[in-house]
């Protein structure tokens, strides 16, 4: 029994080091090209393997830039901002704190996070994804919303408006819409912040 689980470990262990290689020849080619100009015998050459195998470890082209996405949205600066939220001492402390969050992901998924909005339209499987990323990112706005009455601030209206104040400045279109436009991230960062909080009625 011992050298099959030995023998099954190390086939696991080769399917995930291919399937990463994978992963990798596809988002450096995708920056490289553009999503649209890259093709699957391409990512395949990139990596060495077949196109079968790009398939069979990963998927289509659709399914390897939404793997990408995911691991993407496990980043650990996600978890570290939600932490941020939850020790703020202040109402202006969450706010700055999913600021800087967003900010974070933003720019070190840049390609990644303006790549999935663009194509949402022309394939199903990431217009999904994108809805789901929609809602995630509404779902940590609606938990900074909550943080911030917990800390006696915005009493006034409720949470849902709240929340979308936080969503209106933090989504991916504020963001982009300023990069866009030669913003550097520190000057993007500490408009949206600023903005943010005299929309919300809190101390600058």
């Amino acid at each position: 029994m011992t050298p099959r689980t030995y023998s099954s470990e190390r086939r696991a262990e080769g399917a995930a080091l291919t399937r990463s290689e994978v992963l990798q020849s596809a988002l450096s080619l995708f920056v490289e090209q553009g999503y649209s100009a890259v093709t699957m015998p391409q990512i395949a050459d990139r990596a060495r393997v077949s196109v079968a195998t790009v398939y069979s470890s990963v998927g289509g082209k659709s399914q390897l830039f939404i793997a990408l996405f995911d691991e993407a949205a496990r980043d650990v600066v996600i978890d570290r901002a939600l932490q941020r939220v939850a020790e703020a001492e202040t109402p202006s402390e969450v706010v700055r704190a999913i600021g800087h969050g967003t900010r974070s992901v933003s720019e070190r998924h840049q390609w990644l996070m303006t790549t999935l909005y663009d194509n949402a339209g022309a394939e199903p499987a990431i217009a999904a994804r994108v809805q789901a990323a929609q809602h995630d990112l509404r779902e940590n706005c609606a938990r900074a919303a909550e943080r911030i009455r917990e800390l006696n601030g915005v009493v006034d209206q409720p949470l849902s408006e709240t929340a979308t104040v936080l969503l209106f400045f933090f989504g991916v279109a504020a963001w982009r819409a300023l990069r866009d436009s030669g913003w550097s991230w520190d000057r993007a960062e500490q408009w949206l912040v600023s903005q943010a909080l005299h929309a919300l009625g809190l101390r600058v």
